[in-house]
């Protein structure tokens, strides 16, 4: 019995020697095949973090995307609601776009790195209600809401000219400094812009052209939009103020001909 047993466990120890044999030389060529994929595995990881940077917009397109898709399956369409009744006035045409241009391209710079979100405004008045959220996805972003316009106004934004938001809905934020400007001008300019505040409302027709406000990332800044900024004014012009401006550029070239009373007879003026 006991001849039995030792040759079963020198049997077995013989085994496991061949098997320590066989095994430590894959080991060790395993560990070396390991080590030397690590410089390639580094590349990859370097070269996918580029394609993420580059491709940043075109991901987040996505990612919009299909949330808008699972979003419009659980919340209802405020269609025919009033974006804010009390600040909804009286439509009799679309002011005037202050943009009339076609914008210059942006640098690859700022086209990769990612910006901030915030409401902006196209301003051309060209693009029906079914425009709208098309051109804010072509542009990296998406159709505002009238509550992201409002928080826009609370920030500071004021841009006389109306843009589409989701529901069917047109406004623009007027800053209450722009109004009281408007006010010192003649009569039929001074409800140009409203009344500080969202300006706007529903309206019925989904075909009239407007603007549109988008939600995301502001496109870069084109020459053109720079010369607009530097004016700093950027309310509509209406075929009353035109003329206006015209007369006030005639008087001001006969300045030196315009005859002025002295103050009384022996001063000119008060001091």
């Amino acid at each position: 019995m006991n001849s039995i047993l030792n040759r079963a466990n020198n049997r077995l120890n013989s085994v496991l020697a061949n098997t320590a044999a066989v095994v430590a030389p894959n080991i060790g060529a395993s560990s070396s095949t390991q080590g030397g994929s690590l410089p390639y595995i580094f590349v990859g990881i370097i070269l996918v973090l580029t394609l993420i940077v580059v491709f940043y917009k075109y991901i987040m397109f996505g990612f919009n995307a299909i949330y808008d898709s699972v979003r419009g399956l659980f919340v209802p369409s405020n269609k025919g609601q009033l974006a804010n009744p009390e600040d909804t006035i009286p439509v009799t045409h679309a002011p005037e776009s202050p943009q009339d241009t076609v914008p210059d391209r942006s640098t690859l710079t700022e086209k990769v790195l990612p910006g901030r979100n915030e409401v902006f405004n196209v301003s051309q008045n060209r693009y029906t209600y079914y425009d709208a959220e098309p051109l804010c996805k072509a542009l990296g972003a998406e159709l505002a809401t009238y509550d992201q316009v409002k928080e826009a106004w609370d920030k500071g934004a004021d841009w006389c000219n109306y843009g589409w938001v989701k529901g069917q809905v047109a406004s623009y934020p007027t800053q209450n400094a722009t109004w009281e400007k408007l006010q010192q001008g003649p009569e039929e300019q001074r409800g140009t812009c409203g009344r500080p505040g969202v300006n706007g409302g529903f309206f019925d027709n989904p075909e009239l052209r407007f603007g549109v406000n988008c939600y995301g990332s502001k496109p870069a800044q084109s020459q053109h939009d720079a010369k607009t900024i530097s004016k700093g004014n950027n309310e509509p012009m209406t075929p009353g103020m035109l003329d206006y401006d015209k007369k006030v550029a005639h008087f001001r070239s006969e300045a030196d001909h315009i005859g002025i009373s002295p103050f009384n007879s022996t001063t000119w003026g008060s001091l």
